[in-house]
């Protein structure tokens, strides 16, 4: 079983090391805290509607905005974490070497999609900036709100992209550039950890009885 890397630690030395593990940084700062001011400002426009019976005008928009933010950073998130949905049912049963081909070719084939939807949702950004649409409320322009939707295709195409590098220059295989395959070894084996835990603590509360 391989140990897990570093969260940190994606591989990349030098100054372009320390610019990925301050994006990394910047990255979840921006996904926690958006998470939580967005958790905040709904539960704030139900207590007012709650309690005034009016709902705050501003937070449909704001929330909509930062929903789109939170969505589409965390797609270079996930990716670098490994923590999209995977379908692995074959993948599992195959050979290392055959599991490194695989995700050469899984993240082949989604980096090329990534980079095709950030030039499609770049082109629609721009034709959104043309005509100069803003929000009702707010008057916020509206493709300064779309514009995390290229950015955050083009930084999971990054990230697959950079997937694809570690694993044509390292002997393991990686799910993505900083998290090695059989972490779901390691969860299989927490899970019988904890069910062997379990079954001793019922057997002796079953003695007590």
């Amino acid at each position: 079983m391989q140990e897990q890397a570093d969260p940190a630690n994606s591989g990349i030395n030098g100054p372009f090391g320390k610019l990925d593990r301050f994006l990394l940084k910047l990255e979840e700062f921006i996904l926690a805290y958006g998470i939580i001011g967005l958790a905040l400002l709904l539960m704030g426009n139900v207590f007012s509607r709650v309690v005034t019976g009016h709902s705050i005008m501003f937070v449909q928009e704001t929330a909509q905005a930062m929903v789109v933010l939170v969505t589409f950073l965390g797609l270079g998130y996930c990716a670098r974490k490994a923590r999209h949905i995977r379908m692995s049912a074959l993948y599992d049963i195959m050979p290392a070497k055959v599991r490194k081909v695989m995700i050469i070719l899984m993240a082949t084939v989604t980096c090329a999609v990534m980079f095709a939807m950030a030039y499609w949702s770049f082109e629609y950004v721009l034709k959104v900036k043309a005509s100069d649409a803003v929000t009702p409320i707010l008057r916020f322009p509206v493709w300064q709100i779309n514009v995390w939707v290229p950015l955050g295709f083009f930084m999971a195409a990054l990230e697959y992209l950079l997937t694809i590098f570690k694993n044509l220059g390292a002997k393991e295989v990686f799910l993505s550039i900083e998290v090695p395959d059989g972490y779901e070894e390691e969860a299989v084996g927490a899970d019988a950890s904890c069910a062997t835990e379990c079954a001793k603590e019922a057997e002796a509360a079953g003695g007590q009885v």
